[in-house]
């Protein structure tokens, strides 16, 4: 969380037998226990020549000094001035391209589970809440 927005990103691995390619922004939908979606506006950053990711299967890593080559993809996201009381509790992910749709597990930096999301602060009642989704990219190392 920085002071006024969360901050974090959505990391896919690939568990199958075969390596997959993931391009674009995938979409972020926040649900509720319920399911529900929470009230917020969904924002994709695009660009032009956006690449083109093999995702090796988790079969496949291979240890390197340098970090996992193909060990997969992040979307970074970034989610500011929400003013409900609900608490997201799931989200599922809609792949681009027809990739179809995969639900995904809230973790803290640590990879342990959490049951739901924190929310960032409320700065403006009045205004929207703004979840943006960027492009995938390769992981941080």
């Amino acid at each position: 969380m920085a002071t006024d927005f969360y901050v974090g990103a959505v990391f896919i691995a690939n568990r199958g037998t075969a390596p997959c390619t993931l391009r674009g922004n995938p979409e972020v939908l926040l649900l509720a226990s319920d399911g529900s979606p929470l009230d917020v506006m969904r924002a994709s950053i695009t660009g032009s020549g956006t690449p083109a990711l093999v995702v090796v299967p988790v079969s496949q890593f291979v240890p390197d000094p340098a970090g996992f080559t193909g060990a997969g993809a992040t979307s970074p996201l970034q989610w500011s001035n929400y003013c409900a009381d609900v608490l997201a509790t799931s989200f599922p992910i809609t792949l681009p391209d027809a990739g179809g749709v995969i639900d995904g597990t809230f973790v803290d930096l640590g990879g342990k589970p959490l049951a739901r999301f924190g929310a960032p602060p409320c700065d403006d009642a009045s205004g929207p809440s703004t979840l943006v989704v960027y492009p995938f990219q390769e992981p941080v190392r």
